[in-house]
């Protein structure tokens, strides 16, 4: 008969490609108990450790978390052909989230190539708008008709979109940095960004869209979790530069505010 070989945690660790670190992390967890010790209490090895840490590998290869994988060893009765179809399911619904988080990069990427004034925040508000967009549409559409919202999100439209967003945050990303120079929202070079952003979106989503849009949105307190785009100052700042504005599109909607605004107060 054989003698058993033991193997020290070093050893081990050489012999399977795996640290110490967590080799004394899985025993921690109870996943993978040494099954010997020496006389001074050192961690021993044997082969037939070596057969479940293989199982421990190959689930954790499988992304199986480590109650899971602890969950399987410990009933060795468990279905494998479901676990693994249902452990597929949760992968494919992993590598959706990926494909979406990278696909937002390059979008972030693409915008900040158009503009020098992005800042740090502006990234992460943009990134977050993306993270939103789901959430954006269902309160749209809770307020504006459907073909309305399908032309600010630019269906079917994809490569419209990408040149739109891109132009639409380099404006935004110019005109916050005027507010933060101290130039005043009526300045003309305030005024000319501020009507080029108007022209932008009018061209790109459309008359009938846009108009809507402003009617029923553009002055509307939103959800501040929702859309947390701007800081306090920031968006005061805006407002001043749209109250300013000549185009009579924008002038009409705040006109159109202040008078509802009066009648509500006449009702009281």
């Amino acid at each position: 008969m054989t003698d058993q070989k033991w193997y020290t945690i070093g050893e081990f660790a050489r012999l399977t490609h795996v640290t110490e670190r967590a080799l004394r992390f899985y025993d921690k967890k109870t996943l993978l108990k040494p099954s010997g010790r020496n006389a001074q209490g050192h961690r021993l090895y044997s082969d037939k450790d070596i057969v479940r840490l293989q199982k421990i590998v190959t689930l954790k290869y499988l992304d199986y978390t480590l109650e899971e994988i602890a969950e399987y060893l410990n009933k060795p009765e468990l279905d494998l052909k479901r676990s693994l179809a249902f452990q597929k399911q949760l992968l494919l619904k992993k590598r959706e989230h990926l494909d979406k988080v990278i696909e937002t990069l390059n979008s972030v990427q693409e915008m900040m190539e158009e503009s020098e004034y992005f800042q740090r925040d502006d990234i992460l508000m943009l990134i977050y708008a993306f993270q939103m967009e789901d959430r954006h549409k269902d309160w749209l559409k809770q307020r504006l008709s459907h073909t309305t919202v399908d032309a600010l999100f630019f269906e079917g439209r994809p490569d419209e979109r990408k040149k739109f967003e891109r132009r639409l945050m380099a404006i935004y990303a110019e005109l916050k940095q005027f507010g933060k120079e101290g130039k005043q929202p009526d300045d003309p070079v305030v005024q000319d960004k501020a009507q080029e952003l108007i022209t932008v979106m009018f061209s790109y989503i459309g008359e009938e869209p846009m108009e809507e849009f402003l009617t029923n949105i553009g002055t509307e307190s939103v959800d501040p979790i929702l859309f947390p785009d701007f800081t306090q100052e920031e968006d005061i700042f805006l407002q001043q530069v749209f109250e300013n504005m000549n185009d009579p599109r924008i002038r009409n909607m705040f006109e159109d505010t202040e008078s509802h605004t009066r009648e509500e107060g006449d009702k009281e």
